[in-house]
């Protein structure tokens, strides 16, 4: 498991309760190319409190240059950013 905490950028849905869910995002790599992951299930959802700052975090199974992973995203809503926390697997 490495941890990351990379921006990225995200595209992601609301249901009709406002519920946020993330789709597909995008994010630079190692090599300074972009890569682009599709979203195939979100495994589990949490909202968090730290430090004042109100995040949801979401572990994801991925798809990304032809592998499977599970990675963990967050999005923090008094910034509206998208970070990529970590790859778990």
């Amino acid at each position: 498991m490495s941890s990351l905490n990379k921006p990225i950028e995200m595209i992601s849905c609301c249901n009709p309760l406002g519920e946020m869910m993330p789709i597909k995002f995008r994010m630079e790599g190692d090599t300074h190319q972009m890569m682009v992951a599709s979203i195939q299930e979100v495994l589990y959802k949490k909202e968090s409190h730290i430090a004042g700052m109100q995040t949801f975090e979401y572990g994801c199974k991925i798809s990304i240059e032809d592998r499977v992973q599970l990675v963990e995203v967050s999005y923090q809503v008094n910034s509206h950013r998208w970070l990529i926390k970590k790859i778990i697997g």
